[in-house]
């Protein structure tokens, strides 16, 4: 039984999975559905390929396990539609921060390219910078005041 129809996937439905140091950052692949040689097919956005197709099989070699199934909530014709959008940007180039796999994913699903996972990581970068900066700005008033006397 394929990873597929153990997990009852249908078109548009979004495997979440573990990736990178500590698993701690989440892709996103697509279930494209079954190609006329009976091939099951998943579209994802990754470093290094941009936009792609990629097997049953390869997803599985890839990602032998997964966070979570986001299903596709529309009707079939909408269902269809999404599949056209993902497959409409097919070649596209990743980008870490204008559009990664979550982007890519939401924009099938949603018909909106978003990617929380990146303002998450965006916000607690520049909280990072800001803290340092107050630190190293408050450090300096101090100093300068111990200066003067």
């Amino acid at each position: 039984m394929t990873f597929a129809q153990a997990n009852n996937l249908k078109s548009g439905d979004v495997i979440v999975v573990p990736e990178g140091i500590f698993n701690l950052v989440a892709h996103y692949v697509v279930y494209r559905g079954v190609d006329f040689n009976g091939t099951e097919q998943y579209m994802e956005n990754i470093n290094g390929h941009g936009v792609r197709y990629i097997t049953g099989e390869q997803f599985i070699s890839d990602y032998p396990v997964a966070k979570r199934i986001r299903r596709f909530t529309g009707s079939d014709c909408e269902r269809q539609l999404a599949i056209e959008r993902g497959d409409a940007l097919i070649g596209r180039p990743y980008h870490l921060v204008r559009f990664n796999c979550e982007d890519y994913a939401n924009h099938i699903q949603y018909n909106k390219a978003y990617s929380k996972q990146t303002k998450s990581i965006i916000s607690a970068v520049a909280s990072f910078l800001f803290a340092g900066m107050a630190t190293v700005i408050l450090s300096g008033a101090a100093r300068g005041r111990r200066l003067k006397h």
